[in-house]
């Protein structure tokens, strides 16, 4: 079996996977790489054509292994390498909740969906990437639909060991005979295995897996470029928070992260920061203590958060609507208090999750919060139709009337509020006066959530920490980077790589004259154009950002050399220049001859008596 561990993407192969102009690759929607005809793009391990990555590799969790122009916060840079993986590879075991190879996946708005809508039958072929949640369940970041596979894959979290028999979620793996690779002293649960199996026709989830023909333990969440000597470096980590260790730590996929009075948090508070909450760190990396000291803490996804009464008949096992908000469970969510699928009381709840793409409210917490209080609400979320003095919250209108009002924490007057605020801020109204006739918020605290720097008084709850893979990337002083994240963009130019043509490479003018540079011709993607003067008497183009400009040529004493570069860019970046130069004819006409030398006065009469003396003398 191939070493899968995130050390050996530093390998780099010397043969070219295929000839492709430049192609930009985002990652993460904020860290855009380029890629050359020396990249090594990969799916599950096995070399693609850059067409084939485009077409396999959307929403797909990816290593990238980043070039020494990488920038310091690895959001740009050259990609060596790219190794789009799937996490599962098998056949559907349950339709609802969907479960594949035994394992709960999670499907959302932001899902790319290969060869099927979404609606899948037992036994179905599916190809599942995403990150793995604190609870081992897989947000699936694309699935796509197959009629064979290779061979069955997994990579998860050891839920149960029984002598030679483990548990994956409902999967039993039997490893009898199998050898099990950086296991050091042996299985413990929690590990994190990446395992192969061969295909099992048919296969039944109640009977154990015991084709299994590679097995790996994962070790390390975090692997530094090789031949760094620093102890200290650049950081980014993003995922799922794992565990709240104290009033200043928590896990993130199994990395501790450290955070103080001086960390900014954008898009939620520390009361936001729990067990399953997405969130990228920010920071710099002590790798000797294996620790990340965050200087930003951002929330991935958009928080909501709702505290009303729920009615018995407005909660059922799909979902549960309060204050008109309608909220979708699935297996991500966490019910401590056993609330689902049914009440037996109209009950004041807490429910707390996300805003998908599509702006669907996604459960992630549920908690029981006592007796039904329509005076005691409390709604976070995004805010559109903002008029002075009201404004909505995912369709609550809030009625700022008797409300005490903050911007962050400090106490502000409306008028300051009102122009603080904007269409997609996110705000918290806590203590709220709820009429469901009116559908309207009235009262209480209302706060804008800007916060930047939070400090410790609100503390998270502490939980059990485990290690999760996730998403990262560091950065070391040159020597590039490495990270992991998901594949959200790749554009590959339409045509070959740019080529800079004009009409003329050599151009002859008359001073005075209108001359064109014409680069109309040139071939590529989505062209740009830039023409510089280089040398020659100055000369002011008309517009020098078309592909076709002018100028007129200057007055010149003498004939003129003017020279001029035409850079094409495309779409991703690739370039290419050529070169127009351009003479200019001195066309001012010469200067008629002088007239003959003459004396004034009887002087010409002398000389014609001369001539006549010198005639006679010969004669003689």
């Amino acid at each position: 079996m191939r070493k899968q561990s995130l050390q050996s993407i530093f390998i780099l192969c010397i043969s070219l996977v295929s000839m492709f102009a430049s192609a930009e690759v985002t990652v993460n929607k904020n860290r855009v790489f380029i890629t050359n005809n020396n990249t090594q793009l990969k799916v599950d391990n096995v070399d693609v054509t850059a067409t084939e990555f485009a077409q396999k590799a959307l929403g797909m969790e990816a290593e990238v292994l980043i070039d020494e122009d990488v920038n310091a916060d690895v959001t740009a840079g050259t990609a060596k390498e790219i190794n789009a993986e799937n996490q599962i590879k098998g056949p559907v075991t349950n339709v609802a909740p969907l479960q594949v190879l035994g394992q709960d996946v999670v499907i959302d708005a932001d899902t790319v969906l290969a060869n099927t809508t979404g609606s899948f039958a037992m036994g179905d072929l599916l190809k599942v990437s995403g990150v793995f949640t604190e609870n081992n369940v897989l947000l699936a970041g694309r699935i796509e639909a197959t009629t064979t596979l290779v061979e069955f894959k997994l990579m998860a979290q050891v839920s149960a060991i029984n002598g030679n028999l483990l548990q994956f979620g409902q999967l039993n793996v039997d490893t009898t005979g199998v050898t099990l690779e950086d296991c050091g002293a042996g299985i413990q649960v929690g590990d994190l295995v990446e395992l192969e199996a061969t295909v099992v026709t048919n296969f039944d989830i109640t009977n154990p897996l015991d084709t299994v023909s590679d097995f790996e333990c994962k070790t390390g969440v975090v692997a530094i470029p090789p031949g760094n000597n620093s102890t200290t470096l650049q950081f980014s980590a993003e995922g799922f928070v794992s565990a709240i260790i104290d009033a200043t730590h928590f896990s993130l996929n199994g990395q501790t992260v450290e955070f103080s009075t001086a960390t900014v948090f954008e898009n939620g508070t520390v009361d936001d920061l729990t067990v399953g909450v997405k969130v990228e760190a920010e920071g710099s990396f002590d790798a000797t203590t294996n620790l990340l000291s965050a200087e930003k803490i951002e929330f991935r996804q958009v928080r909501v958060r709702i505290t009303a009464p729920v009615a018995v008949a407005d909660l059922n096992s799909n979902q549960a609507t309060a204050l008109n908000i309608s909220g979708l469970f699935s297996a991500l969510t966490r019910d401590q208090d056993n609330l689902i699928p049914a009440l037996s009381q109209d009950t004041q709840l807490e429910l707390r999750g996300y805003l998908d793409s599509s702006g669907t409210f996604r459960v992630d917490k549920i908690r029981d919060r006592g007796v039904p209080d329509v005076n005691d609400i409390r709604l976070r979320g995004p805010v559109s139709n903002v008029a002075n003095p009201a404004f909505d919250i995912l369709g609550v209108n809030i009625d700022i009337t008797g409300a005490s009002l903050f911007i962050e924490s400090t106490p502000v007057d409306s008028v300051t509020f009102f122009a603080s605020l904007t269409d997609g801020a996110e705000v918290d109204v806590n203590h709220g006066i709820y009429d469901a006739q009116t559908n309207t918020s009235m009262g209480g605290e209302i706060t804008i959530e800007e916060v930047a720097g939070v400090g410790s008084a609100q503390t998270p709850q502490p939980a059990q920490a485990k290690t999760q893979p996730g998403s990262y990337f560091i950065q070391a002083n040159g020597l590039g980077g490495i990270g992991k994240g998901r594949i959200d963009k790749f554009v590959v130019p339409t045509g070959a790589a740019p080529v800079a043509l004009v009409a003329s490479n050599n151009i002859s003018a008359d001073e005075g004259s209108s001359v064109t540079l014409d680069g109309s011709s040139s071939t590529g993607d989505t062209l740009t154009f830039s023409w510089v003067q280089t040398s020659g008497v100055a000369v002011t183009l008309a517009d020098p950002n078309v592909a076709s400009t002018s100028f007129t040529a200057p007055q010149v004493s003498a004939d003129s050399t003017l020279v001029f570069e035409l850079t094409v860019t495309d779409s991703i970046g690739s370039t290419d220049i050529t070169m127009v130069t351009v003479v200019v004819k001195d066309t001012t006409p010469p200067a008629p001859p002088p007239p003959p030398t003459t004396s004034g006065g009887g002087g010409g009469s002398v000389g014609i008596w001369l001539l006549l003396l010198a005639g006679l003398i010969r004669r003689r």
